[in-house]
């Protein structure tokens, strides 16, 4: 393979490359790096990157191949969200202070190391995961590979470019409100929000309402990493009920292009012989509000108190986070709220197998679109993109997103997939498929 090629090969082909004896894990991370060193000056997905390190920890994979030891990312190069924890690596946030400085590996990552991943360095995102735009005054704009004027989406908008621009074929990010499913959307990418809890972590994220989980180029590579972090094996597909909607929990306008990408998504699905059915989802008029409390508030105000340096946030955190401290009393009802909306969601799977719906309401904005801006027209300009993900965060629903079509100008467009508690290997399985006949029907293609 050509460099370009290898890099755009993804999860399963370049470890197919490595099996075959093609190439090696050393040059796969030389080629990662080489890639970062070019491409990262315009995109600006990595904080930190572990040149040497990575360089020694992929000659020990080579070693351990020709000694004929197996794994299952045995020498693939991944990269890390940077609110995840590496030891001995500082965990900045998106902030300009840090995490106090870890001693083990999150669960995530060291799920990773064990089945032999290299990794490459730790991504961007804004400040403490907060917004669907990934942009900080500490560690700048993270631009789209698809069209650098604009965004990649938030808040594991750096893991989303990293992998979209080829230099790694696989990232994790988290997701309290959106933020796996957002960046994968604008990029052109595949992941899962997992059920709560399928996936281990140290710290209980944003009040049980984030989840950690993988950015790749398709649903084939999302299920081996799956299997790897979150012992997901593979299911077969099944004739399914659809349910789809195109309300939001919000009064929403929505892009005329994320209209066309869920219409293709239920054409694919009748083709495939899934029956298909609009339906009302119970999202409730308190909802928001609570999710509002458990997230941008409460949880982003205990993320800040956890930092070395709290004073060293944005005004704009630092408002939200005040927020947070003052409404911490409102807490346990919005809890119970969450646990309300749950069992409003979980009605819907006596008529339907899984929910469709938009992954956004418009195309990405800019990438500064939050330039500048003060707490509440960077709320705004969140609402107005991303209004259809935090639901199922609070009600603790899996959620899948895959790309559906491309725009006249080229810009990738998702579509989220929804199920019930447990259902994470179903809604695979159906994204397989989906976006196999996205792509035949001529859906996104991969850059590269």
């Amino acid at each position: 393979m050509q460099d370009d090629e290898l890099a755009y090969a993804g999860v399963r082909g370049q470890l197919a490359a490595m099996e075959a004896g093609t190439t090696t894990s050393r040059a796969l991370a030389e080629l990662s790096l080489r890639r970062i060193e070019a491409l990262d000056r315009q995109v600006n997905a990595f904080r930190v990157v572990f040149a040497e390190q990575a360089l020694a920890e992929a000659d020990a994979a080579d070693a351990a191949r020709r000694a004929g030891h197996r794994k299952p990312l045995l020498g693939l190069p991944v990269a890390v969200k940077d609110d995840t924890d590496i030891a001995g690596v500082p965990t900045a946030m998106g902030t300009g202070s840090q995490l106090p400085l870890p001693t083990a590996d999150a669960p995530i990552v060291a799920r990773l190391r064990e089945a032999g991943a290299v990794i490459v360095g730790k991504t961007n995102l804004p400040e403490l995961a907060l917004w669907g735009i990934t942009a900080s005054s500490w560690h700048g704009i993270t631009r789209n590979p698809w069209d650098p004027e604009r965004t990649t989406g938030g808040s594991s908008g750096g893991s989303a470019a990293a992998v979209a621009a080829g230099m790694v074929a696989l990232a994790t990010g988290s997701d309290g409100l959106g933020s796996l499913r957002i960046p994968a959307a604008a990029c052109g990418l595949a992941t899962l929000k997992p059920t709560r809890g399928l996936i281990p972590q140290d710290h209980l994220g944003w009040n049980g309402m984030s989840e950690v989980g993988l950015l790749s180029r398709d649903v084939g590579d999302l299920r081996l990493g799956l299997e790897v972090v979150a012992g997901l094996e593979p299911a077969g597909p099944e004739p399914l009920r659809l349910g789809w909607t195109l309300r939001a929990p919000v009064p929403t306008r929505l892009d005329p292009e994320v209209r066309r990408a869920l219409e293709a998504t239920l054409r694919a699905a009748r083709s495939m012989q899934h029956r298909t059915a609009k339906v009302t989802v119970g999202y409730g008029q308190l909802s928001g509000a609570a999710g509002l409390i458990r997230t941008w508030f409460t949880g982003a105000a205990d993320d800040r108190a956890r930092l070395v340096d709290p004073k060293l946030v944005e005004p704009r955190t630092a408002r939200l986070t005040g927020f947070g401290r003052r409404t911490r009393r409102l807490l346990p009802w919005a809890m119970r709220e969450g646990d309300r909306l749950r069992e409003r969601i979980d009605r819907l799977w006596q008529e339907v197998d899984v929910l469709v719906l938009p992954a956004t309401a418009t195309l990405p904005p800019r990438a500064d679109a939050m330039e500048g801006r003060g707490l509440a027209r960077t709320m705004i300009t969140n609402a107005r993109w991303g209004p259809f993900t935090g639901t199922f965060n609070a009600s603790g629903h899996p959620a899948v997103v895959i790309p559906a079509v491309r725009t006249p100008a080229g810009l990738p467009v998702g579509v989220q997939l929804v199920g019930p508690y447990g259902s994470d290997r179903r809604l695979l399985a159906l994204a397989a498929t989906l976006e196999e006949a996205l792509a035949a029907s001529g859906g996104v293609p991969m850059l590269g």
